[in-house]
């Protein structure tokens, strides 16, 4: 097995943008939006969706530039991630390190999310595909070092497909808003027909997935667990 050097970057850069969180009843107007494109999302996302691009510090030099929304009524044991311990990259996936450029706002929570705080190296199977690669830090976040530090509520980090995270369980019950951007020149927008999702998923503590809440195409809402 021919092994390759990679890096797990510390601490994303935190953006000093001011944003102005809006209420849990003014998320409801935006639409829950999976892959969407810049163009849509701006187009059909309503006011506050533009807002958030707006403020948004994306360089615009890539082919693509990819919008995720969620807003998730949470409680102890029903979480945003599938299992309690998900140290993860995001990214493109081919290959598993390529680089696109993140964007991640989160609402003041206390199921946010953390980032591995310190620069490691790792030395990894040159072949290792990206769920592999996920896989691999996750199962051996302690041997390796990985060390969690929660980002700030209501800014954006700014962070590329090598720094390793995870979403944290909630610790009450309490609403979570999470604003994603992926900028890359490999991973295409999905077509405003399947990047509109009718409901953001939860997860139980063993993993099962249920839909949270749900906005009709009349845009009336429901909040279920």
């Amino acid at each position: 097995m021919e092994l390759k050097k990679t890096i797990l970057e510390g601490f994303p850069l935190v953006h000093d943008i001011a944003l102005d969180m809006p209420t849990v009843a003014e998320l409801l107007s935006v639409p829950v939006y999976d892959r969407c494109s810049a163009e849509d999302f701006y187009r059909h996302g309503g006011e506050i969706a533009r807002y958030f691009l707006d403020k948004a510090p994306i360089k615009n030099d890539m082919k693509y530039v990819n919008i995720w929304t969620s807003l998730q009524l949470l409680k102890p044991g029903v979480g945003t991630i599938k299992y309690k311990h998900n140290w993860h990259v995001d990214g493109s996936k081919v290959p598993f390190n390529a680089y696109d450029r993140l964007f991640l706002v989160v609402s003041d929570c206390t199921a946010t999310t953390e980032f591995n705080k310190d620069r490691i190296e790792l030395f990894v199977d040159s072949e290792i595909t990206h769920q592999e690669y996920d896989k691999y830090i996750n199962d051996n976040a302690d041997e390796i070092g990985i060390v969690g530090k929660r980002i700030p509520a209501n800014q954006f980090v700014e962070f590329t497909a090598g720094h390793a995270h995870r979403a944290t369980n909630p610790e009450k019950e309490e609403f979570r808003f999470m604003f994603r951007i992926c900028e890359s020149d490999e991973l295409p927008s999905q077509h405003i027909s399947k990047s509109r999702l009718l409901g953001s998923y939860i997860y139980s503590e063993v993993g099962k997935p249920t839909k949270n809440i749900i906005n009709s195409e009349e845009d009336r809402f429901f909040i279920h667990l």
